[in-house]
């Protein structure tokens, strides 16, 4: 519905995203101050400025990703989770189901934090006979999730990418598999994804400590959880930088609750000086870094290369692009792009269904029971990570990646030709030889 009223552009796909890591930090606000957390207008200007003027949280809000919403849910689920002093009437236990399913159905990264988080409060539960309803809490969540799970299950059984889905969300890229690529980040790196963020938790215990009322009501073993946040995260099995904001909030609440010991006013406004000063400047690196990479892409070039073919263009639409850059471009052309980054060729050439045969070979000796496995698998996954059109064009942004992509398609079956070259542009035209024949 979103790009059906604004399009399909970068600003449109992106702004979705702005639009809920703006109710995230409405909602937590309303939570903080509801709830006593913040009892003075500098702590929700203090939290405002952490929030928007972190360069790592600005990146993942303004990229188009689903984490904004993952974020939302999650203080959803979180929010009603915590809640003390109300009933746990039907209307409330349908409402906390519903965001996590809603939760699970968006993004399931945040999950295993929550069930570590869950499993602390059941073994220390904070006032008298609340054991028993943050154990039922913590079903209801678990049930809400399974629903989603299931859900999306069903979706993926009925496109039969049942084993992609569930080798994408539980082995590739993670820690549990053994495997590390790209921005996922280990246990050495974990603190220092954003380093600042480990001092301002330290400060803030510090402060807590230094005054006596404020020690009495902090919850040190969330405090403990929060400093764990990081390893719990890697050993979940996927942490990267831009996942990185589920340290940076708590973090952040921490720190706002933390100078409520601050009585001088001279105090706070030096310290919310400091901070203002160091976050703009992290935003300022981030923005000029934006800016010299978005002027080494040759979207000029590229514009010209598709105008000057645009007459290719007329029987088949279906480009393969092995930039991300070039996407909206494409589409602003009226042609059809797939991305297909030349970085990625072993995936293209490493289907789901090798991948599978090549478990099934480890977990059964058997020759017979391999042979039924691997026929049940084949009615249940019809869908490779290696798709491309049967015909159409591919956009090459260096000579490397023409070379690359040139041999993965190649040994896919397909015939290749480079038609037209601008500046290190390449575009090229593909058919998949058993239509070649056919034809």
């Amino acid at each position: 519905p979103w790009l059906k009223m604004f399009g399909i552009s970068h600003v449109s796909v992106c702004s979705l995203n702005v639009m809920w890591a703006g109710l995230s930090c409405m909602l937590l606000v309303w939570i903080m101050v509801s709830r006593k957390v913040f009892t003075t207008y500098w702590q929700v200007l203090l939290f405002n400025l952490l929030y928007w003027f972190s360069a790592n949280l600005s990146w993942t809000a303004m990229s188009g990703r689903i984490d904004c919403m993952v974020m939302f849910f999650t203080v959803c689920v979180m929010g009603l989770f915590m809640r003390k002093g109300v009933a746990d009437d039907k209307g409330y236990l349908v409402r906390l189901g519903a965001a996590a399913f809603l939760l699970a159905l968006t993004g399931i990264y945040t999950i295993p934090l929550f069930i570590v988080f869950w499993l602390v409060c059941v073994s220390r539960p904070f006032s008298q006979g609340s054991r028993s309803v943050i154990f039922r809490r913590g079903i209801v969540v678990g049930i809400g999730c399974f629903l989603a799970f299931g859900v999306v299950v069903a979706y993926y059984l009925y496109h039969q990418a049942l084993f992609r889905y569930l080798y994408m969300t539980f082995c590739h890229c993670t820690t549990v598999s053994g495997v590390s690529i790209g921005s996922t980040v280990g246990y050495r790196e974990c603190y220092l994804t954003e380093w600042h963020l480990l001092v301002a938790l330290v400060v803030s215990g510090i402060l807590c400590m230094m005054n006596k009322e404020v020690r009495h009501r902090t919850n040190w073993l969330f405090f403990a959880f929060t400093l764990f946040i990081p390893p719990l995260m890697v050993a979940a099995g996927r942490y990267a930088w831009y996942y990185h904001w589920v340290f940076s909030i708590p973090v952040g609440l921490f720190l706002c609750w933390s100078l409520a010991s601050l009585k001088f006013r001279c105090s706070v406004g030096f310290i919310m000086a400091i901070i203002a000063v160091c976050s703009l400047n992290l935003q300022i690196n981030w923005f000029l870094n934006r800016i010299s990479y978005h002027k080494s892409i040759p979207q000029k070039e590229f514009t010209e290369l598709i105008s000057r073919n645009k007459g290719r263009f007329c029987s088949c639409r279906d480009i393969v692009v092995t930039c991300h850059w070039c996407y909206y471009p494409s589409i602003e052309a009226g042609l059809n792009p797939w991305v297909r980054e030349s970085q990625l060729a072993h995936t293209f050439l490493c289907t789901t269904s090798n991948r599978a045969d090549g478990l099934i070979d480890k977990l059964f000796s058997n020759e017979e029971w391999r042979t039924l496995v691997k026929r049940i698998l084949a009615r249940l996954e019809k869908i490779s990570s290696a798709r491309f059109p049967e015909e159409g064009f591919l956009v090459a942004h260096d000579a490397s990646a023409e070379r690359v992509m040139r041999d993965v398609l190649i040994r896919l079956d397909y015939r290749v030709k480079t038609i037209d070259a601008n500046g290190d542009l390449r575009l090229m035209c593909f058919t998949r030889m058993n239509q070649t024949r056919e034809q």
